[in-house]
């Protein structure tokens, strides 16, 4: 005996449950997007649609360590602490790895979603962050020509060993110079000079004392840290006489053994790495003249 069938009625109550099913699982992009860390801060600000942040740290305000000090202030600001993102409500929290890990851990406790980032210690690491977060807030596109504006300026041939190549140590507020696996000592080879430091110290974050550094020589130090009119103790290592020998430091920030890159450029991984790489060229090129 042949059941009656409406086989058009069967297809289309298939399609329906399986558009519900799928619909179900399609991931909703946050729209509330708020980031306690300065360095999640940056990459927030280069990929997301404004109107989706709805806080980010009060070091985003300084413009000596960020690049959007103008567009953090039309934000709520915080202090990575986890009672002050709570009652904002945000679907998605952006954090870095090492900091604020007790707010991490009693914001995850609480239902939210809490996306921690590696900080970048190289121009690849910069990529996977980017990537990562462009693609987490549906906006994969963004995230992909920024990666390519990058890419253009950083061209790997630059980093082949050559004998004359010029020397440099970047050498930070409290005597720290930076080492191999550091973002700055990857800008340096970038830019075809060679961090001597990289073979002096055991880290990639290292106290390096002013008589290693005399000692060394290099044809350019490079700081983040040059203020003739700063009151912070922590730089007067950076205007000791005893510099003047190999760079005259403590007097003329324009000297042509010193390159001044700010802090913003590279402290965090983002697009404006290719700011402190141009800068580091263009001291190459006028030495070279």
């Amino acid at each position: 005996m042949r059941l009656p069938c409406n086989c058009k009625n069967i297809l289309g109550l298939w399609l329906v449950f399986l558009v519900f099913i799928f619909s179900s699982n399609v991931y909703a992009y946050p729209k509330r997007i708020a980031s306690i860390n300065l360095c999640t801060d940056q990459l927030l600000f280069e990929i997301a649609a404004p109107n989706k942040i709805i806080s980010t740290t009060y070091l985003s305000l300084d413009p000596e360590i960020s690049n959007h000090p103008k567009r953090a202030k039309k934000y709520r600001v915080n202090h990575g602490l986890a009672e002050e993102i709570v009652h904002l409500n945000p679907d998605l929290i952006l954090a870095g790895k090492y900091s604020s890990l007790s707010a991490t851990k009693i914001l995850r406790k609480l239902g939210f979603e809490v996306a921690e980032f590696e900080p970048a210690v190289s121009i690849d690491g910069i990529y996977k962050n980017i990537e990562r977060l462009s693609n987490l807030i549906g906006r994969p596109n963004i995230g992909r020509k920024l990666i390519q504006k990058i890419k253009q300026k950083f061209n790997p041939d630059n980093m082949e060993n050559h004998a004359k190549k010029p020397t440099a140590v970047i050498f930070k507020a409290r005597g720290f110079t930076l080492g191999k696996n550091s973002l700055a000592n990857e800008v340096v080879l970038h830019s075809g000079l060679i961090n001597i430091a990289q073979d002096q110290i055991r880290g990639s974050f290292e106290y390096m004392p002013l008589e290693q550094l005399i000692a060394l020589n290099p044809d350019l130090i490079i700081t983040d840290a040059f203020n003739e009119n700063s009151p912070s103790l922590s730089q007067n290592l950076l205007k000791h006489p005893a510099l003047g020998k190999i760079t005259q430091i403590g007097s003329r920030e324009n000297h042509p053994n010193v390159a001044v890159i700010p802090a913003r450029y590279w402290n965090c991984g983002n697009s404006f790495i290719t700011h402190a790489l141009a800068q580091l060229k263009n001291w190459k090129i006028k030495v070279n003249k």
